[in-house]
């Protein structure tokens, strides 16, 4: 039936309704590349953002951008360790 606002009126095919098929499985490599890059690139603009608070129509102390980049060292170190934890074995000092 037609709207009274909208007269003309379509019906969607069960084809038209489904998101097309993957032709290729995106691999685990793949996938990690294509978030990585994405993450590391919107990242990267935002480290320039801040750099940007640097200019004179701000006011900031030596404590605040110790505190910036603190905390911002404090997370990069921590993802790191995360991705170097899968890597390594932990050594349990047990020998025989």
């Amino acid at each position: 039936m037609a709207d009274q606002k909208n007269p003309v009126t379509t019906t969607a095919t069960p084809a038209a309704t489904k998101p097309a098929a993957k032709t290729k499985a995106e691999s685990k490599r793949e996938r990690f590349v294509r978030l990585a890059e994405q993450r590391v690139t919107a990242i990267l603009k935002r480290i320039i953002n801040v750099g940007n608070l640097s200019g004179a129509s701000y006011e900031f102390t030596e404590s605040d951008v110790k505190k910036i980049f603190g905390i911002i060292r404090e997370q990069v170190d921590l993802a790191e360790g995360r991705f170097l934890a899968k890597g390594s074995v932990k050594k349990s000092g047990f020998t025989l």
